[in-house]
């Protein structure tokens, strides 16, 4: 069983002419109920330690909010445009799950009738954070030579305290010869670009919430659930997955743009994997 529900707002004031200011606020929320029961009857061999009950209700819920200051003018042949902004991002995950095996056969399904060492109960209560403070400009010369330069700087809970923050630039050149002088007035080749662009960005992958923390997994024992073993080695280090495009390319149109000509070649680097 699902239920969702979602509800954003925002804001938006011109503080003068060409700069703007603008506020999203939203958030939204997913209550899931599971249950699974595999009896023993769905076994061949009808064996006990195959079958299975599981019962989950999780709860998620995320609250987002981003603030941008937005500048655009044209100021005769230079059309520039630029925003910089912070942003927050805070996800919330509650609820519990239990498993049990060896299905006690013929008795109803409740969990007081199984022996304590086939059950294993898990509480969740996880938060999971991200800030994010970023910057964007744009410039055109006289739709020929184009510019775009772009930094961002995010920082997420998951990952560990040494390396919680990282800074992911970007950049990418036109240019149109198409408006050039010696090609302006050509009714064959009627779009001519030359672009370049590179840049890198920050992923958290398949990260749970605390992947960087030595914590204690659950274990059923004769009394009940226990925490014996750790979960996975801390590691202080753990940051971010760096994923690097770079492109090369050129648009052609001929006849009016009738016909149109796109050819590009791309490298994809991946630096500090996540798996």
């Amino acid at each position: 069983t699902n239920y969702f529900g979602n509800v954003s707002s925002y804001l938006q004031f011109e503080i003068v002419d060409g700069f703007n200011l603008k506020t999203v606020l939203g958030g939204d929320f997913r209550d899931t109920e599971n249950y699974y029961y595999q009896g023993t009857l769905a076994d061949a061999r009808e064996r006990s330690n195959q079958s299975d009950l599981d019962i989950a209700n999780i709860r998620r819920s995320s609250v987002l909010s981003e603030t941008t200051l937005n500048f655009a003018k044209v100021i005769g042949k230079h059309d520039i445009a630029a925003v910089v902004g912070f942003e927050f991002q805070n996800n919330y995950i509650k609820g519990f799950s239990s498993t049990a095996t060896n299905v006690p056969l013929g008795l109803p399904q409740n969990y007081e009738l199984f022996d304590t060492a086939d059950v294993v109960t898990r509480e969740i209560d996880e938060t999971r954070s991200r800030r994010s403070v970023f910057g964007r400009i744009q410039y055109a010369y006289d739709d020929r030579y184009l510019l775009t330069a772009s930094l961002r700087r995010d920082g997420d809970s998951r990952f560990g305290a040494n390396q919680r923050f990282a800074t992911f630039p970007a950049i990418s050149v036109g240019w149109n010869i198409h408006n050039e002088s010696f090609l302006k007035d050509n009714e064959t080749l009627t779009q001519f670009k030359l672009r370049f662009s590179t840049g890198s960005l920050g992923t958290t992958s398949f990260l749970g919430s605390y992947d960087a923390l030595s914590l204690l997994s659950t274990t059923p024992t004769l009394n009940g659930v226990g925490f014996l073993i750790p979960s996975n080695v801390a590691n202080p280090d753990l940051t971010w997955q760096t994923n690097t495009e770079t492109n090369y390319g050129a648009d052609l149109g001929f006849i009016n743009n009738r016909v149109r000509v796109g050819i590009d070649y791309y490298t994809s680097d991946i630096e500090d994997m996540l798996i």
